[in-house]
């Protein structure tokens, strides 16, 4: 979520440490290859 509340796609969060990196190359990964997958995992409390 950003300052407002809002949730971001996984292609627009900024990467904070290599972790999050890894983990947004992923969600990005399947946001491009199917999005009925990335959404089932995709939820407010995933990070």
């Amino acid at each position: 979520m950003d300052m407002r509340g809002e949730v971001k796609h996984a292609d627009e969060i900024t990467p904070k440490d290599t972790n999050q990196t890894v983990a947004l190359d992923f969600m990005t990964s399947l946001m491009r290859q199917d999005i009925k997958a990335f959404t089932d995992l995709w939820t407010d409390n995933a990070i």
